[in-house]
C-alpha cells in the first residue's frame, strides 16, 4: 500500500444513489464496489432501457418548480442529441437540451428520441412542500435562535431578507426557507454624500482578508468585498482617481465607499460578513435557501463547509459571493442549487464521500481572479470518493469541474459541460478517476492554450479512464498531458495507466492526444496510455493527434496502436 494511503480495498468507490424523493431528508443508499482492478468502470450508465437510447436517470421524483437535468445515452454508453418531449405539460415540462421543470403533482412520462429510437424518464411531481418549523422572521438574530435551541431542531425563515446573518448551527438543525427566504451577507446603503463628481457613503468598517491572483495582474479581485447596484456588482478599483461608471472604490482607512453612478432611485448594497453558515457541527441542512452577498475570501465559501461532516445542501440559489458559493466538507451533499454568478469559483473544497449532483453552476468569476490560478465553475482538492454527476455547467470563466491536487477515486458523470472558458473536464495531479457519460461541448475558447481549452484534459493523474462522452466543438479534444509535478498523497504525479475508450469526438480546428513537458519519452512508451474504439469527426487540421511529442494525421496516429478499431470521418 502506498505511504499515506488509507485503509481500504483497492479501487474502492461508494456508488451513490441520488437523493430523488420530495422532501430528500433521507440518507442516500451506498453500494461498495470493491476489487483487485480498476473496478470503476464496471458501473454502468444508469438509465431504462430504450431500443438503443435509454434516458438516465430513468425516473425522477420532484417538487413543483424544482428543476433535473435528463441526458440520452446510446447502448454505448455515449451521451447523444436528442428530441426531447413531456407526455403531459402540466405535470412537468422538457426543453431542448432534456432539462425538465416540475410543473404541478402528477406523474408522467418524459420521451428522448434519438436515431429512431425513444425511451423515457418517468417523473413524478409531488405536491408542494411548506416547510414547517420554528420560524424566524426577517430582522431577528438567527444565531441567537439557533443558541436557545437543542440540537436538531428545524427553522423556517420566512420570506425576506435575512439581512447581515452569520449561522453557526448546532448537530442535525435544519434551515429551510419560504419561496423568497434571502440570507445576505450585505449592509443596505441608504444614506449618501455627494464627493465632487462621486457619491460616497461611510461607516463601512468591515476588511476582509486579501487573497488570490487576478487575470489583470492587478489587486481588485483580492479584496472580498464587493458592491452591488440592484444586485448587479460594479467592478472594484484599486485607486480612488480610478473610479468611472460602473466601478467603485473602498478606501479602507476612511472606512468609505465611493462610486460614481448617482445611487438615487437604486438598490445599493456593499458585502461586508465573510460567510452564511459554517462551524464544525454535524448533519445540517439547508434547503431552499437564497444565499448571497457574502465576501467570501478567495478559496473560502459563503456556505463555509470546510470544517462539517455530512451537511446537505439542496433546492438553493447561491449567487453573488466573492470567493466560494458553496465549499465542500465531510460527506457534503450539494443537491439541485443553482450556483451562479460567485467571484471565484461556484463549488469547491475537499472532503471524503462528497456529492454534487443536480446543480447548475453557471456564470462564476465575476471578479476576475486568473483561471490558470483557481476560478471557474468548480474545483476540487484532496478529495477521496468524490461524485460529480448529472450538473449542468456552463459559461464560467474558467475551467468547468477541476479536480486538482491528490484526489482519488472520482467520478465524473452524466454532466453537460458547455461554454466554459478554459477545459470542459479537468483532472490534474491527483489519481483514480472514471470521466464517462458526460458531454462536453465548445469549451476552451476565453483564453486557453496549447492542449488546454480541451472538452476533457488529464494531466499527470495515473489510472483514469474517459469513456462513453461526447466532446463537441470544443478548442481541442480528449487531451492528456504529462509534466514534471512531482508526488503526492498516493505516489507520483504521473499520466500511467490513462485509458480512452469509446468516445464520440468532433474536433473542428482543435487536437487530440497526449503531449509532454519534462523532457521525458516515457508517458509514450512505458505509462500503459492507450486509446481505444474512439469515433472521431475530423477537422481542419490535417495532423490533429498528439504522441510522441508529433502532430499526426489518421495513419499515424494507428500507427502507435491508438484507436486502431476506431471510426474517422471528414
Amino acid at each position: 500500500m502506498t505511504a499515506g494511503m488509507p485503509r481500504r480495498a483497492p479501487w474502492l468507490l461508494s456508488v451513490v444513489v441520488p437523493c430523488v424523493a420530495a422532501s430528500c431528508g433521507g440518507a442516500d443508499a451506498t453500494a461498495p464496489v470493491t476489487g483487485g482492478e480498476p473496478l470503476l468502470s464496471r458501473v454502468e450508465v444508469r438509465g431504462a432501457p430504450g431500443a438503443g437510447v435509454s434516458v438516465s436517470p430513468a425516473g425522477v421524483t420532484l417538487v413543483p418548480g424544482a428543476t433535473v437535468q435528463l441526458q440520452a445515452v446510446d447502448a454505448g454508453g455515449h451521451v447523444v442529441s436528442a428530441s426531447w418531449s413531456s407526455a403531459d405539460a402540466a405535470v412537468s415540462t422538457v426543453d431542448a437540451t432534456g432539462m425538465v421543470t416540475a410543473v404541478s403533482a402528477g406523474s408522467a412520462p418524459v420521451i428522448a428520441s434519438a436515431g429512431g429510437s425513444t425511451a423515457s424518464a418517468q417523473v413524478t411531481v409531488a405536491s408542494a412542500v411548506h416547510p414547517t418549523g420554528n420560524e424566524i422572521a426577517p430582522g431577528e438574530d438567527i444565531q441567537a435562535r439557533v443558541d436557545a435551541s437543542p440540537a436538531g431542531t428545524r427553522f423556517v425563515l420566512k420570506a425576506g431578507v435575512h439581512r447581515m446573518q452569520q449561522v453557526r448551527p448546532r448537530d442535525g438543525m435544519t434551515f429551510a426557507g419560504e419561496p423568497g427566504a434571502v440570507v445576505s451577507g450585505a449592509r443596505l446603503i441608504v444614506s449618501w454624500d455627494r464627493s465632487g463628481a462621486l457619491w460616497s457613503a461611510g461607516g463601512q468598517t468591515q476588511e476582509g482578508a486579501a487573497a488570490g491572483e487576478c487575470e489583470d495582474g492587478g489587486t481588485a479581485c483580492r479584496l472580498p468585498e464587493d458592491l452591488f447596484v440592484d444586485d448587479v456588482p460594479l467592478k472594484r478599483v484599486a485607486r480612488l482617481s480610478a473610479v468611472r461608471a460602473g466601478s467603485w472604490y473602498f478606501d479602507y482607512a476612511a472606512d468609505r465607499v465611493y462610486l460614481a453612478d448617482n445611487p438615487a432611485g437604486h438598490r445599493v448594497e456593499v458585502s461586508a460578513l465573510p460567510w452564511a453558515f459554517g462551524g464544525a457541527a454535524r448533519g445540517v441542512t439547508l434547503s431552499g435557501l437564497v444565499i448571497e452577498k457574502y465576501a467570501a475570501p478567495a478559496q473560502q465559501g459563503a456556505v463555509q463547509g470546510t470544517a462539517t461532516d455530512g451537511w446537505t445542501v439542496q433546492d438553493c440559489e447561491v449567487r453573488l459571493n466573492h470567493g466560494i458559493g458553496v465549499r465542500t466538507g465531510e460527506g457534503m451533499r450539494v443537491l439541485r442549487n443553482r450556483v451562479h454568478h460567485n467571484g471565484e469559483l461556484g463549488i469547491g473544497g475537499g472532503g471524503a464521500g462528497v456529492l454534487v449532483e443536480g446543480n447548475e453552476i453557471a456564470w462564476n468569476n465575476y471578479a476576475g481572479f486568473d483561471p490558470a490560478w483557481e476560478a471557474g465553475g468548480t474545483k476540487f482538492v484532496r478529495t477521496r470518493d468524490l461524485v460529480v454527476r448529472g450538473n449542468r455547467v456552463h459559461h464560467n470563466h474558467g475551467h468547468g469541474l477541476w479536480a486538482d491536487i491528490d484526489n482519488i477515486a472520482t467520478l465524473y458523470e452524466a454532466n453537460i459541460v458547455e461554454d466554459n472558458d478554459y477545459s470542459g473536464i479537468f483532472h490534474e495531479i491527483s489519481y483514480a478517476a472514471v470521466i464517462r457519460g458526460n458531454r462536453a461541448a465548445r469549451n476552451g475558447f476565453g483564453g486557453a492554450q496549447w492542449v488546454d481549452g480541451a472538452g476533457i484534459l488529464v494531466s499527470s493523474s495515473r489510472d483514469v479512464e474517459v469513456y462513453g462522452n461526447t466532446v463537441t466543438g470544443n478548442r481541442n479534444g480528449i487531451t492528456a498531458l504529462q509534466g514534471d509535478r512531482g508526488s503526492g498523497a498516493y505516489g507520483a504525479h504521473e499520466l500511467a495507466n490513462l485509458y480512452v475508450h469509446d468516445n464520440v469526438v468532433e474536433l473542428g480546428a482543435g487536437r487530440q492526444g497526449v503531449v509532454q513537458n519534462n523532457g521525458s519519452s516515457a508517458v509514450f512508451t512505458s505509462m500503459n496510455v492507450r486509446f481505444a474504439h474512439g469515433t472521431y469527426r475530423l477537422g481542419s487540421v490535417s495532423a490533429p493527434f498528439l504522441w510522441n511529442d508529433r502532430a499526426v494525421g489518421e495513419g499515424g496516429w494507428k500507427g502507435y496502436g491508438m484507436d486502431v478499431d476506431g471510426t474517422f470521418t471528414p
